[in-house]
């Protein structure tokens, strides 16, 4: 392991302020707001981690998702909320440490079936999946009868793409403890993955039997509901998501593709209207979308 600092760059010359997350042997100098000097990109923030290789790592693939820009110098920066960016390095350089707690642990206490599923979380949290998956597998084997470790190591599965092996240890978790809502959560959407849709909505109606006021549930019943062609259920358990969860932005942007798809401009402009007040970019997703369709007559909405 290789002991260091990983810092947070800003640069206050492109618009929205990105941000650069680096790694160095040596503790970086950060720079007081008050002593910001123009345009110049400035250390803002730094950590030390016990293995500064793999946190950059780890994080450099959890970027990948965000928008990013190149400034003059080709350098590409992040469009990250800074607080956003200090509590991404803070859980990678935590877990890193507790990787390494774990691993100890389980030398002295290797019979122990919370230690080895706690090192299977904290390697899910790194997106070491194989890893964890391996821990989970020696959780269970001593205590084989755990529906939360089971569910572990379906999330793992799934996030490695291994949906049928998913779902095998969704339903060993809900044969273990049948009123666990996530499991039939997480075994609807592995089946939602692998394109069986009423299978997936039967696991959704599950959990919402047993706790009937889960926006997120509702939210992916409902693209089950669109991909078998049941355009009204489809409309209904999205409009229901959002009247548990008014700021739910997914909820809003399929509501308004659906009513694009349905040729109900109002509708998906205030779907649009909505996403403004909860998130721009998601925003202008959808309105670039409804101008391709309706262009200049968008407003006789």
């Amino acid at each position: 392991m290789n002991k260091g600092y990983i810092y947070i760059l800003v640069n206050p010359s492109l618009q929205g302020m990105p941000v650069r997350i680096e790694r160095s042997d040596r503790q970086p100098r950060r720079t007081e707001p008050d002593h910001v000097s123009g345009d110049m990109p400035y250390v803002a923030y730094d950590t030390a981690v016990s293995d500064s290789d793999r946190a950059e790592a780890v994080i450099r693939n959890k970027l990948k998702s965000y928008r990013h820009q190149k400034d003059e110098n080709r350098k590409i920066w992040v469009m990250i909320p800074f607080r956003k960016a200090v509590s991404l390095i803070d859980e990678v350089a935590e877990q890193i440490d507790k990787v390494e707690s774990y691993r100890k642990a389980v030398q002295v206490e290797p019979d122990n079936p919370s230690i080895h599923n706690n090192l299977g979380c904290s390697y899910d949290k790194l997106d070491n999946h194989s890893n964890a998956i391996e821990a989970f597998k020696k959780a269970i084997r001593l205590d084989p009868e755990n529906a939360i470790i089971y569910n572990n190591l379906g999330c793992n599965y799934g996030k490695l793409g291994l949906y049928r092996k998913a779902i095998d240890a969704f339903k060993e978790a809900i044969r273990i403890q049948p009123d666990f809502v996530k499991a039939y959560f997480d075994l609807g959407f592995s089946y939602s993955q692998l394109g069986f849709y009423q299978q997936a909505i039967d696991a959704f109606q599950e959990a919402l039997r047993i706790h009937p006021d889960i926006a997120q549930i509702h939210y992916h019943m409902g693209y089950a509901y669109s991909q078998l062609g049941q355009a009204h259920k489809a409309l209904s358990s999205l409009k229901k998501a959002i009247r548990i969860n008014p700021d739910y932005v997914p909820a809003h942007y399929s509501l308004g593709l659906k009513y694009l798809s349905d040729n109900n401009k109002k509708g998906a402009i205030d779907q649009c209207r909505e996403l403004k007040r909860l998130n721009r970019e998601k925003a202008r997703e959808l309105f670039t979308r409804i101008y391709r369709q309706y262009g200049k007559n968008m407003s006789s909405a």
